[in-house]
C-alpha cells in the first residue's frame, strides 16, 4: 500500500494522466483512504484497532541514486492527519521506501550469509542471479551500497567504512547505540499534528534509558522493535520491570548488534537470532585474547562452541511455552 502515497513509486499518471489514484498527494492517498473507511465502518472490525504503518522518510534513492528520493516529511504528516480522520487509531512510524532498505532494518549487510542464502535461491526471482553474483565476486559493492546512507553510524572513519571495520559491540561507537531511536524525531513531528490517535516509533530499542525519555518528551506513545526483541526475548519484560522500580537505565548484557544475519537469512532459516558472535563463550577480554593470540584449535574451538550455543538458543526459542521467563540465555 505505501507504494500508493509514495511520490518516488506511483507512477499511475504516467499512464493515465486522469488516474484517480496518482498525481498529487491527496489522490495518492485516495487507495489508503477508502482503506481505512472501509475497515473502521465494517460492523465485524469497526472496533478493531487499526494501525496505519507509515514511512515517514522514504529515503527511495539510497539504493538506487537515479530514484526520486520520495515524500517529503511535510507530506508523510499530511499522509498521517488524513489517516486519522479517516478512523486510524495509531501511527507506525518507520522509514524505507521497500524492505529491506538501509534504513529499516538499519545496521550491517553480512555478505557472507547472503552467499549462502541466494545459493539456495539464485533459480528464483528476477534479479537472484545477478545477486548470486555479486555476492559471489564482488560482494563489497553491495556492502558499500547498502550502509553508504548511514556509515556514520555505522563506523567510527571513512576508512573504517571501506575496510568494513566494526566497531566492538561494547564499545561507546557501537553501531545498535547509535542507531537506536532514529526515528524519536520523526515520530515526534507526527505525533504534535495528531488530535487523539496514538504514534508508535520503530528504532532498534533495546536500553530503557532512550526509551524512557522519548515517552517523557511526547516523542512517541509507544516503541516496537523485532530484531532486539529476536536477540534478546526476555528483555522487554525486563524493561518494563526495570521502568516500575524506578531504574533510569538498563541495557542487555549482550545487546543485538544491528548484524543484520536474522534478516540475510531470513529466506532459509527460521527467524532467529544469527550473530554467532553474541554467543561467544567467556568474557569480552577473554574472546579478544585468544582471536588474537590464541593457537588456531583455540579459535576454532570457541567459534564451535559459539555455534552450538547459538542454536541452542534458536531451538528454546521455538520450544519454549508461553509464559516461560528463561526462554534465552543470551541475556
Amino acid at each position: 500500500m505505501s507504494s500508493y502515497i509514495s511520490s518516488s513509486s506511483n507512477n499511475r499518471t504516467k499512464h493515465d494522466p486522469n488516474d484517480p489514484y496518482g498525481g498529487e498527494l491527496r489522490n495518492r492517498f485516495r487507495f489508503w483512504d477508502e482503506v481505512i473507511r472501509g475497515i473502521k465502518n465494517d460492523p465485524a472490525t469497526g472496533n478493531l484497532p487499526l494501525i496505519v504503518k507509515l514511512s515517514v522518510i522514504e529515503d527511495a534513492s539510497a539504493l538506487r541514486p537515479w530514484r526520486p528520493k520520495g515524500n517529503t516529511m511535510e507530506e508523510s504528516i499530511q499522509v498521517a492527519k488524513w489517516s486519522e480522520e479517516a478512523g486510524a487509531d495509531a501511527i507506525h512510524v518507520s522509514s524505507g521506501d521497500i524492505f529491506p532498505h538501509p534504513r529499516n532494518p538499519a545496521g550491517y549487510l553480512n555478505t557472507r550469509i547472503l552467499k549462502e542464502t541466494y545459493a539456495r535461491l539464485r533459480t528464483r526471482g528476477k534479479y537472484s542471479r545477478l545477486n548470486f553474483w555479486l555476492f559471489n565476486y564482488l560482494p563489497f559493492i553491495p556492502r558499500l551500497a547498502w550502509e553508504r546512507r548511514l556509515r556514520d553510524r555505522l563506523y567510527a572513519s571513512f576508512w573504517h567504512y571501506l575496510l568494513g571495520k566494526r566497531p566492538e559491540p561494547d564499545s561507546g561507537d557501537a553501531a545498535w547505540r547509535n542507531l537506536q531511536g532514529q526515528l524519536a524525531e520523526s515520530s515526534r513531528q507526527i505525533k504534535v499534528n495528531l488530535k487523539q490517535a496514538k504514534v508508535l516509533c520503530t528504532g532498534a530499542w533495546q536500553t530503557l534509558g532512550p526509551i524512557q525519555a522519548g515517552l517523557q518528551n511526547g516523542d512517541f506513545d509507544m516503541v516496537t522493535s523485532a530484531r532486539t526483541w529476536m536477540a534478546n526475548p526476555t528483555m522487554p519484560g525486563k524493561l518494563v520491570e526495570a521502568s516500575k522500580m524506578g531504574e533510569k537505565d538498563l541495557e542487555p548484557k549482550r545487546p543485538c548488534t544491528m548484524c543484520n544475519n536474522c534478516l540475510m537469512a531470513a529466506a532459509v532459516h527460521r527467524a532467529s537470532c544469527q550473530d554467532e558472535t553474541r554467543f561467544l563463550p567467556g568474557s569480552r577480554e577473554e574472546q579478544r585474547e585468544i582471536m588474537r593470540h590464541g593457537t588456531a584449535k583455540q579459535r576454532e574451538e570457541m567459534w564451535r562452541a559459539a555455534k552450538d550455543f547459538m542454536l541452542a538458543a534458536d531451538k528454546l526459542l521455538y520450544t519454549r511455552k508461553p509464559g516461560d521467563k528463561n526462554c534465552s540465555p543470551s541475556v
